[in-house]
């Protein structure tokens, strides 16, 4: 005789294995949300795609003033890795996140309208030697410079490397007359990586000149956008970034093409570099 059991509820998980989890709220120009999930699970990869538990609620999804709002559940460890994915990545929309959120009550009650859309040209240095109009303190050794003028005289202040393939920086920087302070474009090599390191165009001698004459080191987030070979150039940037912590080379992280950025999401993305972005505050009014 088979016994037949009775359907009864599953006892839920204890609280103390319960995953934590956030709530991003996202603002798009077009009703392509299925587009920005499939670039952040490409960025973030099968395996930590699966520990972040990216869910789309799509019953907070609604539409205002031409713009169409959506929500990710998410895995607090991975909101920067969110963000990075944003903005490395090139939309023919506009795309930011609004704000995040520790549960569905404040969700449900935050108030649309209070949004400031703070977008701009973002630059990370530790001088204001350019008189830029406004900045912001991130720790100790970085700034985030608001910058209105920087897209009209850009060409003045750095040197861009369109194509990096055998050019020597330090001859390259004593032909120059006007002396550049900042370098672009070292991870654009077309030749692969080298089988125990990245041919990032960066090694300690490049280091320390640029540390001897106060160059910065520059990446272009353009740049990175429009890379068919997106993990190629960001393990590049992460070899000279180490180089640059070691010998205390000044980092700056810019907008070249164009393309303004939401201030919040490159602040958080720049976590996904270990750049510090806890205490920000305006230093410069």
């Amino acid at each position: 005789m088979v016994k037949i059991f009775k359907k009864t509820k599953g006892k839920p998980i204890l609280p103390t294995l319960k995953e934590k989890k956030r709530y991003l709220l996202f603002r798009l120009s077009k009703d392509d949300f299925a587009q920005v999930k499939k670039t952040i699970i490409e960025y973030l990869g099968l395996e930590n795609s699966a520990k972040a538990g990216l869910m789309h609620l799509k019953e907070f999804d609604f539409t205002k003033n031409k713009n169409y709002f959506f929500v990710l559940k998410s895995n607090p460890k991975f909101i920067s890795n969110i963000n990075a994915a944003i903005v490395f990545n090139k939309y023919d929309f506009d795309v930011d996140i609004v704000k995040v959120f520790g549960n569905v009550k404040k969700l449900k009650d935050f108030d649309l309208p209070t949004i400031k859309k703070n977008n701009f040209d973002i630059v990370v240095t530790k001088h204001n030697k350019y008189n830029f109009d406004k900045i912001y303190q991130i720790n100790k050794d970085i700034l985030m410079v608001d910058s209105l003028d920087f897209k009209e005289k850009k060409q003045d202040y750095f040197f861009r490397l369109k194509s990096y393939e055998g050019i020597d920086l330090i001859k390259t920087y004593q032909a120059l007359k006007n002396k550049p302070f900042a370098f672009f474009g070292l991870e654009t090599n077309k030749k692969s990586d080298f089988l125990r390191f990245r041919n990032s165009n960066m090694n300690q001698v490049v280091a320390k000149f640029f540390a001897d004459k106060k160059i910065f080191y520059g990446i272009d987030l353009g740049m990175i956008q429009n890379a068919k070979n997106k993990q190629i150039i960001l393990g590049r940037v992460f070899q000279n970034l180490k180089l640059c912590k070691k010998y205390k080379i000044p980092v700056l992280i810019a907008s070249l093409d164009g393309q303004q950025k939401n201030s919040h999401n490159v602040l958080t993305a720049l976590e996904s570099f270990k750049i510090s972005t806890l205490l920000v505050k305006d230093i410069y009014k």
